[in-house]
């Protein structure tokens, strides 16, 4: 199996960078399939083998050497073909927008974007031909200490709405996170697709379900009622159909099943459960 390895970006580039994983796999006897789930994070991806591809309408496309992902507010079906070795930097999608000074509206949902934002500096090969995991990061990140990141880096409107409706896992209101900003209301929805590509109202839908993800892991505490209050579902019929439009899936199939790779191409960190949630008797 696929094992990727973790690792902490510096505190210089922390504001952007949340972590960066790296996945190698040598062996090619083994084609692995399985979904990326969205957590509302950009990232950047620098494919070193041409053996990724994902499903679009029911057609394999190939997914190209080096781009952007785009925010989806649902899942995509991956399909790998070992040999693989990739860096993926996973972003703070409003930092991102902000200091590399891109649009990520994205109204077709398309998976990735093909743009090169690092000012004609070939990113791709001076990352291919390092040897280590941690060259590869010291590359990356020199560029960005010199030539993106601020000496100090603050946080505007769209950075704390962003970052609220992530660290709230989701929990929030529309009305309540925009209550505390002083800016007019419908500038701030503009604005705010415009930096992170995706509406607030998709952007708290794919947190949320994130966050029940993460608490399923500590499945001997698993509440489905305190889930759905928690979260303010109205009610678990809300939050099942909510989970399906993301996933793709019902939380009782999906949680059933293996999740080791759905975790690895989601950019998680794969833990082991030692039971199944008692998702909802009645789904």
């Amino acid at each position: 199996m696929m094992k990727p390895v973790f690792y902490s970006p510096s505190p210089k580039c922390s504001p952007l960078v949340t972590r960066y994983i790296f996945l190698k796999y040598d062996k090619d006897d083994q084609i692995f399939y399985d979904k990326y789930i969205p957590d509302g994070h950009t990232s950047f991806v620098f494919h070193f083998e041409e053996n990724f591809y994902y499903k679009e309408n029911g057609k394999k496309k190939t997914l190209p050497r080096f781009f952007i992902t785009d925010l989806l507010s649902h899942s995509l079906e991956m399909e790998v073909h070992p040999p693989c070795d990739s860096m993926i930097i996973i972003c703070n999608s409003s930092v991102f927008s902000r200091v590399f000074n891109l649009e990520l509206t994205n109204p077709n949902e398309v998976p990735y974007k093909i743009i090169d934002p690092f000012k004609g500096i070939s990113m791709y090969e001076n990352l291919a031909i390092t040897k280590t995991d941690k060259e590869k990061i010291k590359v990356f990140e020199d560029y960005l200490i010199k030539n993106v990141m601020p000496e100090v880096y603050e946080p505007d409107e769209i950075d704390l709405i962003y970052e609220k409706i992530i660290s709230q896992n989701g929990n929030s209101t529309i009305a309540e996170i925009l209550e505390e900003i002083n800016l007019n209301h419908r500038t701030l929805r503009r604005l705010f697709l415009k930096r992170i590509g995706i509406s607030m109202k998709k952007l708290l839908g794919i947190i949320r379900v994130n966050y029940v993800w993460n608490y399923s892991r500590k499945a001997a505490e698993f509440e489905p009622h305190n889930i759905t209050f928690n979260c303010r579902y109205f009610d678990q019929s809300h939050f099942i159909n909510d989970f399906k439009k993301i996933i793709g899936e019902t939380p009782r199939s999906f949680f059933k099943r293996n999740l080791e790779l759905v975790e690895i191409f989601s950019g998680r960190k794969p833990e082991s459960r030692t039971a199944v949630p008692n998702f909802f008797p009645n789904e």
